[in-house]
């Protein structure tokens, strides 16, 4: 299973969709759509998560409700992917659900919450693997110091960087987390490549 969450402006369906596509395994896709960025539903408009702790609270509602509904879906091992807002708010987040999330993916985002100390926490709760894409020069800096802590912490780690692509989830980078997708989810059979 696969928990994807936007950026502050962004589209659940979009990048549902952009998953679907990149990864080739059998797996749900829940993603969180947050909260209307403008209030009058005629006009067309972004979502965005107040806070970390919204984000939280609508990621185990959909996986209650996923559960209740499909009651022999197992509930571990479940991949957490989170773009900009998505990876900062799900960084702060993710460590205290480690045992349902133990793989990470932090897309431009998420690059900042890292320390010793909330590495092992997340390692003790049953992290194992994150993985880090930029498409800018700053985020690919500050997920190199964050990896130093995961590290320490006996977390496996990768950094991904596609030189000049961007703030995006999609294009350069998007390409780096499918190649990167297979070592995240290594040693987890149920992730096997269905094409």
């Amino acid at each position: 299973m696969l928990v994807v969450a936007h950026g502050a402006g962004g589209n659940a369906r979009w990048h549902c969709e952009l998953y679907g596509e990149r990864i080739h395994a059998a797996a749900y896709i829940l993603c969180p759509r947050g909260v209307r960025m403008v209030a009058d539903r005629s006009v067309e408009s972004g979502y965005y998560f107040p806070n970390h702790y919204e984000l939280e609270r609508e990621v185990m509602a959909a996986l209650e409700a996923l559960w209740s509904r499909f009651s022999d879906t197992d509930r571990t091992g479940i991949v957490y992917a989170g773009y900009s807002q998505g990876a900062t708010m799900g960084a702060l987040m993710i460590v205290e659900h480690a045992d349902l999330f133990d793989r990470i993916v932090l897309v431009e985002g998420g690059t900042h919450e890292w320390n010793l100390v909330r590495a092992k926490r997340y390692r003790r709760g049953g992290g194992r693997r994150v993985l880090f894409a930029c498409g800018q020069a700053r985020c690919r800096d500050a997920a190199r110091r964050s990896a130093h802590w995961l590290k320490q912490a006996d977390l496996a780690v990768r950094v991904q960087y596609a030189r000049g692509a961007g703030h995006t989830p999609a294009g350069g980078v998007g390409e780096k987390v499918a190649e990167a997708f297979a070592w995240l989810t290594e040693e987890d059979p149920r992730w096997q490549s269905t094409e």
